[in-house]
């Protein structure tokens, strides 16, 4: 192509216009243009609080028009009747010129017998785990109490407590067992 073309009749509407250095118009124009978009961000928040206050006010006029008109109260009254009736209750009173007959003891369980065990010392705490550990085995077939205790009365009983009797338990017969032959092997190994 060449460079040279011939005018067209149309150049002088495409060319760019002729730029002016006129200072007041440039500021005027800045100055509008900058209103324009401020005043188009407050009418978009306007509308988007105009939006949020309709949904508002149609949710709570759905609300008071669903509501259900209040029913009507209905009050029951009953009239309570009273009743009194005499009932005979025979009272067995006992009068004696002698003494009463004795109180027999209470019987103490597994747990009270091992609650003083633990508040006694020397033999009287042994022979109280001893009591628990057969009242554990024989009224409550609780086994893991039972030898509880019976360790505790092994422990505080000393030599004298290994020594076999024939109203040992199954269970004290097995634990005194063990235990001699604990206490056997402890002195040969060492």
């Amino acid at each position: 192509m060449s460079d040279s073309l011939p005018p067209d009749d149309l150049d002088h509407l495409l060319a760019p216009l002729p730029t002016t250095t006129d200072a007041a118009l440039r500021s005027a124009l800045l100055r509008a243009t900058q209103r324009r978009i401020s005043r188009t961000r407050w009418v978009r928040r306007a509308g988007k609080v105009a939006a949020i206050a309709a949904v508002f006010v149609v949710g709570v006029g759905v609300g008071v028009l669903r509501t259900p008109p209040e029913r009507e109260k209905v009050v029951v009254t009953r009239e309570v009747e009273t009743i009194v009736a005499a009932i005979p209750v025979v009272v067995p009173v006992m009068i004696s010129a002698t003494e009463p007959p004795p109180v027999p003891p209470p019987t103490l369980t597994a747990a009270r017998l091992e609650l003083d065990a633990e508040q006694a010392d020397g033999a009287a705490a042994a022979t109280l785990y001893r009591r628990a550990g057969d009242t554990y085995l024989a009224t409550e077939q609780d086994y893991a109490n039972a030898a509880r205790c019976y360790r505790l009365f092994l422990t505080r009983g000393g030599d004298t407590a290994l020594s076999p009797e024939s109203d040992d338990s199954w269970l004290l017969a097995s634990l005194k067992n063990a235990a001699f032959k604990e206490k056997i092997h402890a002195t040969t190994d060492g």
